[in-house]
């Protein structure tokens, strides 16, 4: 087995347990690997890299284990701690004159040999006492303790601690399921421990340094393994310029060449070595070069502050559950049991193998069988979507596309049910026509409602300097290009942002959002990449930023970055930027008012609001308080208009919404706008803007807000019963029937139907069953459910002007909680189909139908052409069957997209 071989695949190895723990994000936020080298690096195929990287982070988790030991021992070994002192002071001398001598005599000091014993006891303890996350993040010290010994037993040719690191390394391999290494290095382990009784002269040979290769002799620490030797030797001079690069198309030349391949190999090394194109002067490695030495130092500084300031220090005692370094998600039990056990896992399934395939005579199992993987899950398994059990979960057989229609007329033709009874229901484990196939909110253009209200009215170009300008700020944030500033140049950076902004006007308003836990919004953050995101909790001015995109998909990053932020304002070099003006910024519930050397709180600002949205029409009615004529609003959100068309009659100024790019920059006049609009519709716009999509609410699949938006201005009830929506937290029963006969009319416009129930049965008849279920109106179930979604979110949008609104829980107004605590979207009440469609689609029956295996006899049914035999007792006679529509079936050859 090659030795550089082994080594790639153990560090694929670690790459794969490690990888998605925080091991990738920390290599590329450290500055050590760069974003387009890291997959390859971690997955064992840059070598040098890989090796570099597990060593300089090996060092700086025995860093973080020192600062950690020196309480422990007081703890623990108060009468040692004068041994620590002197091992100390006895390292700093040697540090001033390093030689081998002084370097031997120094371990054999009692101090230093006790404080040794004390420090590897304190990694025990870290292993076994310290918490699941130590003992995780422990297990990565141990593995490239391995790897790092089994480099240095090639470079030493020690032929114990190569086969001991051999040794520890089959584990591993049998537990992330290294099939080929697992099953090939237990066999060369066994027979290399026999290789002193079977060939004492070949052990000889390898015992003396015969294990690797030479190739300079003044080098006395740079043997290499064999295959890596192969590698650097022959394969680079016949697969680069000069060799079989070029040479020859034809396959009998280019074999011919490989015969001799290794003879010319030698002879061009000896023509560079005597023409001197080959340096052969004395030895100096490049890690002992003086910049290289800085340079890891300084990478190494990196992953400890990195670690411990910024991100999770992973053997803090405060941690008691397995969380990603970099995202802070924490994994489930079983995976958690799994990362936990692999070495245990592994161990356990090598010593079957060998038992079972080696040591026996006759083994029933032979060595080339196949091999029963582990399947162990990693980090790696949290993006992955469970799909969950088909047995369990029947609603899964039930696909969204136009077959589904073809086979709900089959089956309840044949289960004595009616076509319209099974149009009731959803039709699948999603409503199509509100959630997209993975269970996020469909979305839709809501710009196009804001160009539809802005066509009323012209811009402004300009409205005087005496004004308030309102910003939101994590607007400003994701506008800046982070990559390769530090934290202190983005601060600095998005304070001129809004002074630019806000350069005509003598106020200027901050307002950032607030990231909670619980939030309606979380299934739109999980959709922008929040749960890959990398989690600051402390942030540095002078950490240079490298995943910028990462940072902001990150709640509490962005929590982090905003109190950053203001606190990097608050700083006397920047109040000097504001000269005259005021500065209002908001940080969680709190507001302050920065000006030239003057930092206070504003308490009438303290509020509770979630979203930037909603607060910066607080700010808007606190400057109008205050004497402000006019306010200007910078935002390009449609949310952000509706709200201001919405309250601007209770706003005692004229609003101004700022729109557009740097150099084509106009201003709406609210004001104007709602005049236009008339004061009802204004107000509807709130709840129809809620009904018809938003961050929080899904939109109905091919009915934009364009449709719904005419619809209610032509319709005074519409009008009525969407100012209705959001003046209560609960939703009564005529409203719940006012929105029902609102999407009939966006779905036929044409009908008087009133009930969607119906109108998904009359669209399906007019359309004979062939469209698509996503094309239908949501049933009443789960419409009910987006209403009360709906009626939320613009309850919380009606309530922006008061500071301290009264907002329940979303729980039980279209929201629930999963089996995590997590809140998550209620899609249904009910069954996606009825009962005896979704358990009795079709029997399995092979050659016969009969009891008890055959599912449609025992329950009553007749089998129909959905089962799989087509022939039996059980079927239908013709002439009773009826089928009242024509159905196109697609079968599995046919190049449509289409599945059966």
């Amino acid at each position: 087995m090659g030795v550089f071989h082994t080594t790639c695949a153990f560090m694929a190895t670690i790459g794969q347990r490690f990888g998605d723990a925080g091991l990738r994000d920390l290599c590329i936020e450290a500055g050590v690997i760069a974003d387009g080298s890291v997959s390859a690096v971690i997955d064992g195929h840059k070598y040098n890299r890989a090796v570099r990287l597990h060593k300089l982070l090996y060092e700086a988790f025995l860093r973080l284990a020192w600062e950690g030991f020196q309480p422990w021992l007081e703890e623990n070994y108060q009468d040692d701690i004068i041994h620590l002192e002197t091992t100390l002071q006895t390292a700093n001398n040697l540090c001033e004159e390093l030689t081998q001598t002084r370097f031997e005599e120094t371990l054999k000091q009692d101090s230093c040999q006790r404080i040794l014993t004390q420090f590897n006891e304190y990694l025990s303890f870290l292993r076994k006492d310290n918490g699941p996350l130590s003992a995780f993040w422990m297990s990565y010290v141990d593995m490239v303790e391995i790897l790092l010994c089994l480099i240095r037993a090639s470079r030493e040719g020690n032929w114990m601690m190569h086969l001991t690191a051999i040794r520890a390394i089959i584990p591993w391999c049998f537990a992330y399921d290294r099939i080929n290494y697992a099953r090939y290095l237990t066999y060369y382990y066994a027979q290399m421990s026999r290789l002193e009784t079977d060939n004492p002269a070949v052990h000889a040979h390898i015992a003396k340094g015969g294990l690797s290769v030479q190739l300079s002799g003044n080098n006395p620490f740079g043997k290499i393994p064999v295959d890596q030797t192969i590698e650097e030797t022959i394969n680079k001079d016949t697969q680069t310029a000069g060799g079989t690069k070029g040479f020859s198309l034809k396959a009998g030349a280019v074999t011919r060449y490989y015969l001799t391949s290794e003879n010319r190999s030698q002879y061009l090394r000896q023509l560079r070595n005597m023409t001197g194109t080959k340096t052969t002067g004395s030895f100096s490695h490049h890690d002992l070069q003086k910049t290289r030495i800085e340079k890891d130092r300084a990478d190494v500084n990196a992953f400890v502050e990195l670690m411990k300031n910024s991100w999770v220090n992973p053997l803090s005692p405060d941690q008691s559950d397995i969380i990603s370094l970099s995202t802070g998600i924490a994994v489930s039990p079983d995976i958690a049991s799994d990362l936990l056990q692999a070495h245990q896992t592994g161990e356990e399934a090598y010593q079957k193998f060998r038992s079972e395939r080696l040591e026996k005579e006759s083994p029933e199992t032979k060595f080339h069988d196949r091999m029963k993987k582990q399947n162990l899950k990693t980090f790696s398994s949290l993006t992955k979507r469970d799909r969950g059990n088909q047995k369990q979960n029947k609603e899964l057989i039930l696909k969204a596309d136009r077959n589904l229609f073809g086979h709900m007329i089959i089956v309840s033709q044949s289960r004595s049910l009616h076509i319209k009874d099974v149009l009731a229901h959803p039709l699948g484990p999603l409503p199509w026509s509100l959630s997209n196939p993975d269970g996020s909110l469909r979305k839709t253009n809501k710009a196009a409602l804001a160009r539809e209200l802005e066509k009323s009215a012209s811009a402004v170009e300009d409205i005087g300097n005496l004004s308030a300008c309102i910003i939101d700020g994590m607007s400003l944030v994701q506008k800046l290009k982070g990559d390769g500033k530090t934290f202190g140049e983005i601060a600095g950076s998005v304070l001129n942002f809004a002074l630019h902004e806000g350069g005509k006007s003598t106020r200027i308003d901050v307002v950032f959002d607030v990231y909670r836990k619980t939030s309606i919004k979380n299934a739109e953050r999980d959709n922008r990449g929040a749960t890959s995101s990398t989690q600051w909790k402390n942030i540095a001015p002078g950490h240079n930023v490298v995943q910028w995109r990462k940072l902001l998909s990150n709640p509490e990053s962005k929590t982090a970055l905003i109190k950053f932020i203001v606190d990097q304002w608050k700083l006397p070099e920047n109040q000097v930027k504001l000269q005259e003006k005021q500065l209002f910024v908001t940080c969680g519930e709190t507001c302050y008012c920065l000006k030239n050397k003057d930092v206070k709180v504003v308490m009438e600002l303290k509020c509770s609001h979630e979203e930037a949205d909603t607060r910066m029409l607080l700010h808007a009615a606190h400057a109008s308080q205050n004497g402000y004529k006019t306010t200007v609003i910078v935002s390009e959100d449609t949310d952000v208009m509706v709200l201001c068309l919405g309250n601007c009659k209770k706003i005692n100024c004229t609003m101004y919404l700022k729109c557009g790019s740097q150099n084509r920059t106009r201003y709406i006049n609210i004001s104007t706008l709602a005049e236009l609009h008339g004061d009802d519709l204004c107000d509807a716009l709130v709840g129809l803007h809620a009904f018809t999509g938003c961050d929080s609410v899904s939109a109905f699949a091919g009915r934009g807000k364009l449709c719904a938006f005419k619809l209610v201005k032509g319709n005074r009830t519409y009008q009525e019963g969407f100012k209705s929506l959001g003046t209560s937290w609960d939703v009564s029963e005529h409203l719940h029937r006012a929105m029902e006969s609102f999407v009939c009319q966006m779905y036929a416009p044409s009908s008087d139907i009133c009930d969607v129930n119906d109108l998904r049965y009359l669209m399906f008849c007019t359309k004979r069953g062939e469209m698509e279920s996503s094309l239908l109106p949501p049933c009443r179930d789960c419409l009910q459910l987006h209403t009360q979604r709906a009626n939320y979110q613009a309850a919380v949008w009606r309530q922006c002007l008061e500071g301290q609104p009264g907002i329940p829980e979303p729980k039980g107004y279209g929201w629930k909680t999963d089996v995590k605590g997590m809140l998550v979207l209620d899609w249904m009440r009910g069954l996606p189909a009825p009962k005896a469609v979704l358990e009795l689609m079709a029997c399995k029956c092979v050659k016969t139908c009969r009891l008890p295996g055959c599912s449609c006899l025992a329950n009553n049914f007749k089998c129909t052409e959905m089962c799989k035999l087509q022939k039996c007792t059980n079927q239908r006679v013709e002439e009773d069957e009826e089928v009242a529509f024509t159905v196109d079936y697609d079968d599995d050859d046919d190049d449509d997209g289409c599945d059966d």
